[in-house]
């Protein structure tokens, strides 16, 4: 997203908390829901006509799908949370993982607590942005697709929520194991 993320508030409601004024803030919601508010109405005039025209299925269709679009704009900026160890090793360790499982990423800002990567920018494709924070004692990531000027792709929110849920499964069994050998 390019904007700068507060770290203690965005820990504390466990969901991404950009900083900035009340003015870039709106913005930034408006660009980030963009797709989903769009879906969303699209939905709701589809299920307004099916309920004019009586179907039973169309209005069961489209309230799932009204449902799916609500859902994937909750868990979006949602951060996923894993227990960790130590902040250096559980850098190590994180930024390995996703090295291994996603081939092409590149960091970009790092710090103790703060890790922020993407994938190589090229033409027609998404951005992908992992942002990752590390704690004395938890490890938080969200994982997200960005299109077209940085608007957060809205329709894939709950798989990369669950791939989410999946990495830091598997860092914190590999956190486990090491661990247990040592």
């Amino acid at each position: 997203m390019n904007a700068s993320i507060d770290f203690e508030k965005s820990i504390q409601k466990e969901r991404l908390v950009y900083k900035g004024t009340m003015f870039q803030k709106i913005r930034l919601f408006i660009k980030s829901y963009f797709l989903g508010m769009l879906t969303l109405l699209v939905c709701l005039l589809l299920f307004m006509y099916m309920l004019f025209i009586g179907s039973l299925a169309g209005i069961f269709l489209t309230s799932l799908l009204l449902l799916l679009v609500i859902v994937s704009m909750i868990l979006m900026n949602k951060l996923v949370k894993a227990e960790g160890t130590g902040l250096r090793k559980d850098k190590t360790e994180i930024i390995g993982l996703l090295l291994m499982r996603f081939p092409g990423i590149l960091r970009h800002n790092c710090s103790d607590k703060f890790i922020y990567i993407t994938n190589q920018r090229r033409a027609f494709t998404p951005d992908k942005e992992i942002v990752i924070f590390l704690e004395d004692k938890y490890v938080y990531m969200n994982m997200s697709m960005a299109i077209y000027g940085n608007v957060k792709y809205v329709f894939l929110a709950i798989p990369y929520y669950i791939k989410s849920k999946l990495v830091l499964r598997s860092f914190y069994k590999k956190i486990r194991e090491s661990a247990q050998a040592a």
